[in-house]
């Protein structure tokens, strides 16, 4: 598998850098998970914009990625993130214990 065309300055910083496409979760935008980073690729548009202000502004009152890289190109937009340790809310250890996922969520 391939990337698909990057900006300059994100195909310099992930060129060579192993990663597969995740097919987890219910994003319509393509995701590709690194080692230590997550590279969302999606339309250009406001809630695009809007989820990386958010990452931003909540960074350092929650856990969240850090937004590593921002660039809109072509109407695409490129968030490189990094990458949390722990295992997403939806693993399907989680979904047959939907008290236990509530309790932790909250």
């Amino acid at each position: 598998m391939l990337l698909p065309p990057l900006p300059a300055a994100l195909q310099t910083r992930l060129s060579g850098k192993p990663f597969t496409a995740d097919t987890l979760g219910q994003s319509e935008a393509d995701i590709f998970l690194f080692d230590d980073a997550v590279l969302k690729i999606a339309p250009q548009s406001a809630e695009t914009e809007n989820e990386r202000q958010m990452l931003q502004w909540l960074s350092g009152k929650i856990p969240v990625p850090q937004v590593l890289f921002h660039a809109c190109e072509n109407g695409t937009s490129f968030l490189l993130m990094s990458r949390l340790a722990g295992v997403p809310a939806c693993d399907k250890a989680y979904m047959q214990q939907p008290d236990r996922l509530v309790r932790l969520l909250t």
